[in-house]
């Protein structure tokens, strides 16, 4: 499914349930769904640890991008289209 990078928000802080840091990126993102009126939105958080993180890191606003789920419902891959 295509969505559309709409805001980024750059994490970084230290987990008080894992006492480790967390570096990454929520995308904020718009995509189509027959199920809502209108336009459907979602958040997604990237880890800086990701092979793709500098390519979404670089993708402007109004990107569309693609993305892949592992089957634990976790952000896999993200493509920039």
């Amino acid at each position: 499914m295509v969505k559309k990078i709409i805001g980024k928000t750059a994490v970084d802080y230290v987990s008080k349930k894992t006492n480790q840091r967390v570096v990454g990126i929520n995308l904020h993102c718009s995509y189509e769904d027959r199920n809502t009126e209108g336009v459907a939105v979602e958040r997604l958080y990237i880890s800086s640890r990701a092979d793709f993180y500098p390519a979404i890191q670089m993708a402007p606003i109004g990107s569309e991008i693609e993305i892949y789920y592992n089957c634990w419902g976790r952000v896999e891959f993200v493509q920039v289209m």
